[in-house]
């Protein structure tokens, strides 16, 4: 029997539902959020990231204080610049990270 998701990760993905059905999974130590098979944020160590390609959404975010998603590894830190965490004042506002989430998905694939 799969084990229950944490609630943070049910939390989010009742947030996202108003969008369509929401697909959770796991990702590496984390969890992926997507809609019709389409990944848009991942949730690790409680912090919540959004995938973005768009230059127009990456300075938006960046502009609400967001930062790259980055871990530490043998030899140093890696940085992943595609993933950008959720603006720090938006985490309490369902309709922010949903709008979020609405600009990261109307991203080209």
């Amino acid at each position: 029997m799969p084990k229950p998701h944490p609630e943070l990760v049910d939390y989010y993905a009742d947030v996202f539902a108003p969008l369509g059905p929401v697909e959770v999974g796991r990702l590496f130590g984390g969890w992926r959020y997507a809609i019709g098979g389409r990944a848009f944020a991942f949730l690790v160590a409680g912090a919540l990231y959004y995938r973005v390609t768009d230059p127009a959404l990456r300075t938006a975010l960046e502009a609400g204080g967001s930062r790259p998603f980055s871990y530490g590894k043998k030899g140093g830190q890696v940085t992943v610049t595609k993933f950008l965490s959720a603006p720090e004042a938006d985490l309490e506002d369902e309709d922010a990270l949903r709008g979020w989430a609405l600009r990261t998905l109307a991203q080209p694939a």
